[in-house]
């Protein structure tokens, strides 16, 4: 009911004062804005309508109009995406088809701005110019919405629809089980949430789907559960476990977990937890740590950019080349045919050689850190003449991290694993350095 009453006093082209410029309504603003007779705003006609069907307690009455208004404020967006659908569909039973919305948008069914105008609805009498807007914008001719439409489509994402919406964890929970009829634990309502929904364009049924990393950290939480509870077949059944939970997400970060995250709270740190551990207990992994080098970023964007300038150089003198022996064959051809000398260019262009390639970002670092002053280099090694000995290194292999690396090239870095940066310098490599030219 509600989208039939915004439908029904959609403003269509409104003026913020009279004579000004003209605006096409499509968000609850515009009508909170445009003037409608008899209501006053169009917003105020779309409440009055509703209120003559739907009624609420008198202390409920101010929590209701909000909940109206957030409504309204949602629903008014989704009216013209809807609508042409609806048209769609119209226009097809008016030649025999009935075909439902989701096939439209399988089949990315298209109509021409001519076909569209065959049936409009009823709610646009007298204001056929907006919905002409609308169809613009349907059939790609307004530049602005294109724009809009394109960007918020990037920003939309392909993971999958969510399950649980804005509900809570515990929540969905109570949700699923009104639905299922059957009580779900905590990890096993939290294993439906992270669900995606199917896609029900592909073959049914089919492989479940989860968001993120959800599928990983459940089966080590399954797998630390088993190995504290041996005699256990399936953990997610079974109530939860703080410690299988703190063991297979080693510990929290800033104390959320990564299962079941605001909904229990660890009454022990992983440090805790590792002195109560015995030796059959499932081990537990090392944390990881990211780490992350902006002067080693920029270097590489530096780095690509000149890829990209040295790219198109070398296509201006593969063309040039190219060019050369097509000339040459032909002048071949006509003199083996006619007799006929055509003249070639004095200079014959050089060959463009091999095509370039940009390395790798593993094989860039290689490079950075091997010549990047600053970088590589130990301020532990003792200055020539000073009886001060250096830092060992490891015996056999490198430390982890960039301390293999040396300027000299000679394997003598630090034995920390930390990266000592000169953040003051963003290097430029030459062609041939980066594997460009001979």
């Amino acid at each position: 009911m509600l989208g039939a009453l915004i439908r029904m006093y959609w403003p269509g082209f409104y003026t913020l004062v009279p004579g000004g410029e003209k605006k096409l309504a499509e968000t609850w603003a515009d009508y909170e804005a445009a003037n409608c007779p008899g209501f006053g705003k169009a917003s105020d006609a779309v409440y009055t309508k509703f209120w003559t069907h739907y009624k609420v307690p008198d202390d409920m009455v101010e929590h209701g109009k909000a909940v109206l208004t957030r409504a309204c404020q949602r629903l008014t967006r989704q009216q013209w995406y809807n609508q042409k659908h609806t048209c769609i569909g119209h226009f097809k039973a008016e030649h025999g088809m009935r075909v439902k919305k989701a096939d439209n948008i399988r089949d990315d069914t298209q109509l021409t701005k001519d076909d569209y105008m065959k049936v409009m609805p009823l709610w646009c009498e007298n204001k056929e110019d907006a919905f002409e807007a609308l169809v613009a914008r349907w059939v790609g001719e307004d530049a602005d919405f294109n724009a809009k439409s394109a960007r918020n489509k990037a920003n939309r994402g392909t993971g999958g629809t969510h399950s649980a919406g804005s509900r809570s964890t515990e929540r969905y929970r109570k949700h699923k089980e009104a639905e299922l009829g059957e009580p779900l634990t905590e990890v096993g309502g939290w294993q439906k949430m992270k669900l995606k929904q199917p896609d029900l364009s592909q073959p049914q049924p089919s492989l479940p789907e989860y968001f993120g990393y959800a599928e990983t950290e459940l089966d080590n939480y399954c797998s630390a559960f088993k190995g504290l509870h041996p005699e256990v077949d399936d953990p997610i059944q079974e109530e939860t476990d703080l410690t299988a939970i703190m063991v297979a997400g080693r510990g929290s970060e800033h104390g959320r977990t990564k299962i079941l995250s605001g909904v229990i709270k660890p009454q022990k740190t992983l440090t805790q937890i590792k002195s109560t551990l015995t030796a059959g207990d499932p081990p537990i992994a090392p944390p990881r740590h990211g780490r992350t080098d902006a002067n080693f970023e920029a270097a590489y964007v530096a780095a690509y950019e000149k890829y990209l300038t040295v790219v198109a150089d070398w296509d201006l003198k593969r063309a040039a080349w190219e060019e050369y022996q097509e000339i040459t064959s032909r002048a071949l051809r006509t003199f083996f045919l006619t007799g006929e000398r055509i003249p070639l260019l004095e200079e014959e262009p050089p060959t463009p050689g091999p095509t370039p390639l940009c390395p790798s970002r593993e094989a860039f670092a290689a490079t950075y850190y091997a010549r990047t002053p600053g970088t590589g280099s130990s301020r532990n090694r003792p200055s020539p003449g000073s009886s001060r000995e250096g830092t060992p290194m490891h015996p056999g292999r490198h430390s982890p991290g960039a301390s293999g690396f040396s300027p000299a090239g000679d394997g003598s870095g630090h034995g920390s694993t930390s990266v000592y940066l000169n953040k003051g310098r963003t290097t430029e490599f030459t062609s041939q350095e980066l594997g460009w030219s001979p």
